[in-house]
């Protein structure tokens, strides 16, 4: 019997079939005065990882309604993809980092507050799409009960 060459290559196989780039996660997270700070302004910070591909669209988002949002996102090799305080400064808090994978491998999203102090809680979506493909997109809201109004596309 063949089984224990069947192991490993079925495990190989699944590993491969694991690795296309694509990412689409959505995180609901809090800062704490218990998180780690940032040494630069001692703002608290959360941190997330994901595997892409090169090439590979980027697009994450975080928002809160409780503190002023700063996002920033490093390659696996150490180098900045980019970083942003406010998707529309003056007019929307929340934050938006967008790109192209510069290699493949390990990505790490670095999720904090703008002013050192801010906690609260706070929405992080992680998309990396294959280049030419549209972004995923969050479902459409339902209206309220009772309000006679459609989702707007």
């Amino acid at each position: 019997m063949n089984r224990p060459r069947l192991v490993p290559a079925l495990v190989a196989l699944l590993a491969l079939a694991g690795c296309d780039g694509a990412v689409n996660e959505t995180h609901s997270g809090t800062l704490t005065e218990d998180d780690e700070k940032r040494p630069e302004d001692d703002s608290y910070f959360d941190t997330y990882t994901f595997r892409t591909q090169e090439g590979y669209a980027l697009n994450v988002e975080m928002s809160s309604t409780d503190f002023d949002t700063y996002l920033m996102v490093v390659g696996p090799s150490g180098q900045e993809i980019g970083q942003n305080d406010d998707i529309v400064p003056g007019q929307n808090t929340n934050s938006r980092v967008t790109g192209e994978a510069p290699e493949s491998g390990t990505y790490t999203v670095f999720a904090n507050s703008y002013e050192a102090g801010q906690t609260g809680a706070y929405q992080l979506s992680i998309q990396a799409t294959e280049p030419g493909a549209a972004p995923a997109e969050a479902p459409a809201e339902a209206p309220a009960e009772g309000s006679g109004e459609t989702p707007s596309e």
